[in-house]
């Protein structure tokens, strides 16, 4: 009798413990993929943040959240930041925690040409970034700078 015991007892540890190692292995397998199509060296729009793949719940805490939202949601500013991005996975009992830094790049400003647009203009809608005024000082007005840019006109 109580060699059974015994013999029911390690089945029941051996049960266990191949759960256990199910549900890590399924974590894994969640986490792997969770970004296999982006490259997070290079963001610049937002990010998909699931809460539940394949039975197994996610969450995630950015340590910034005005520029990375623990939704995904990516704010572009004037220079690259880097993210530390921490992904808690859990299935049953079991969980991992990982930390990943994601990198959501400069916003690139996008100024049309327009005739007669003005410098203060472009710097007005520019602020807290450096722009960078190509052409020749053909004379001033006031404080002022007339430019020629190259073009005929």
């Amino acid at each position: 009798m109580r060699k059974r015991s015994f013999v029911f007892l390690i089945l029941i540890i051996f049960l266990f413990l191949s759960a256990c190692n199910n549900k890590k292995a399924r974590i894994d397998s969640v986490y792997e993929n969770l970004f296999s199509d982006t490259d997070l060296t290079q963001v610049v729009s937002d990010l998909e943040f699931p809460s539940n793949v394949d039975g197994v719940d996610i969450s995630w805490k950015s340590s910034n959240p005005d520029v990375l939202s623990n939704t995904g949601k990516v704010n572009r500013l004037n220079q690259d930041v880097n993210v530390e991005l921490q992904i808690i996975l859990r299935a049953g009992k079991a969980r991992v925690i990982h930390k990943i830094t994601v990198t959501v790049l400069k916003q690139e400003l996008d100024i049309p040409f327009v005739p007669d647009y003005s410098i203060s203009n472009a710097l007005s809608k520019t602020i807290g970034s450096t722009v960078t005024v190509q052409g020749v000082i053909i004379g001033f007005i006031g404080e002022n700078a007339i430019l020629h840019d190259g073009e005929d006109g």
